[in-house]
């Protein structure tokens, strides 16, 4: 609710379910916004970002054979293989997922992990709501409290991030003669 009162969005909470991504928590907005997903709800890897957010951070092995089942009930509209896992490491280094009006024209989605103390990924948290608010870029102030809310339920949950790796200088060139 905390989230959800700070950004003026709805806000949603899922976990790794039997059959996948699953709803467990809704915090809806006052805006008139219709959405199909609900307490319960399983959604798709491929094609949101909660789904997105799982595949970066869950192992392989348990998201296989949900990818593949997708990829068999829909062929087309789908990220390739290659584009997939471009955008899995972009989200893997930004820590969010976000997708400009994924499924209706004019809401986008914005997705972060949760770790628990072992490091390992306990949840997602994500934010919907109307572009022109949303505002869909690593700099925009939804994006940061989502990321910041995320951190710090990951910190509640004993996860300890790991430091900066340090930035080693770039040895100086030598001046040609």
């Amino acid at each position: 609710p905390r989230l959800r009162d700070a950004i003026g969005e709805t806000v949603t909470a899922a976990i790794w379910g039997d059959r996948g991504p699953t709803i467990i928590a809704m915090e809806e907005s006052d805006h008139v916004l219709t959405m199909n997903v609900r307490m319960g709800s399983t959604l798709p890897l491929l094609s949101s970002v909660i789904g997105h957010v799982f595949l970066a951070f869950m192992p392989e092995p348990m998201t296989q054979p949900l990818i593949a089942a997708e990829r068999r009930a829909r062929s087309s509209g789908l990220p390739t293989r290659q584009e997939l896992a471009a955008l899995l490491a972009d989200i893997r280094q930004q820590r969010v997922a976000w997708a400009h009006s994924p499924l209706l024209p004019g809401i986008d989605a914005i997705a972060a992990p949760v770790f628990d103390y072992r490091g390992k990924l306990a949840a997602v948290i994500c934010a919907v709501g109307r572009t022109e608010v949303m505002r869909t870029k690593a700099t925009s102030p939804v994006v940061k409290s989502l990321d910041d809310a995320a951190r710090a339920l990951s910190r509640r949950l004993g996860h300890i991030e790991a430091p900066p790796e340090p930035q080693t200088e770039a040895p100086a060139s030598k001046p040609a003669l």
